[in-house]
């Protein structure tokens, strides 16, 4: 099996196990007021970004591009379903949904003609990885380190690092960039976890 295939398909399964880890989640809070810690804004634009995603990888013929944010797109699209659902913003999500979807569509045809598809997705992408960054400000105006979902973070780290080495390995800057950025965050993200986790106890949550 040669490098490239090798690195698609772990960044398949990875990358599956990562787009279900918020719906995963939301559903062991959503009892509890923590279901409003997960952050929204971020479940809302990794979906958007997941379908342009999609949309550059058929642009490519990438079939292992396209199998995965097919998946993605699915995946992320339960996760902000089942979010509105326990949060009983159900109507809120159908409207905000829908114009989502008709601003991204046109966006991504515009970027489409201009040559600019690639650039429109780093650019989406990175919104949604610093879109996490909100849970920095929480965990540091509360000391609740359960702003940050241990789960979501590692998921992150590793789904970025296999999609970084596969940019590298295919010459993509675009996957480059945007990967980059992911896993910078992530680590961020785990370090303010771990140091409020450790030196800042608060109530134990996982």
């Amino acid at each position: 099996m040669d490098c490239k295939l090798l690195l698609s398909v772990l960044g398949i399964i990875i990358s599956v196990g990562n787009a279900l880890t918020p719906s995963i989640v939301i559903h062991s809070r959503r009892k509890t007021e923590d279901i409003y810690q997960v952050p929204s804004y971020y479940l809302r634009i990794n979906h958007f970004s997941s379908i342009s995603w999609l949309l550059y990888s058929i642009y490519l013929l990438d079939i292992g591009l396209i199998v995965v944010n097919t998946l993605t797109s699915v995946l992320t699209f339960v996760s902000i379903f089942i979010f509105a659902y326990y949060t009983s913003k159900l109507w809120e999500f159908y409207i905000q949904y829908l114009v989502g979807l008709l601003v991204v569509g046109s966006l991504c045809l515009s970027a489409l003609i201009v040559k600019g598809l690639g650039v429109f997705c780093t650019i989406l992408n990175v919104a949604t990885f610093l879109a996490n960054l909100e849970s920095i400000q929480q965990i540091i105006s509360t000391s609740n380190y359960t702003y940050i979902d241990l789960r979501m973070g590692f998921s992150n780290l590793i789904s970025g690092s296999i999609w970084l080495a596969y940019g590298i390995f295919i010459q993509n800057l675009s996957l480059i960039i945007s990967n980059a950025v992911l896993v910078a965050v992530s680590t961020v993200l785990l370090s303010f976890h771990t140091y409020y986790r450790i030196f800042r106890k608060n109530r134990a949550y996982f």
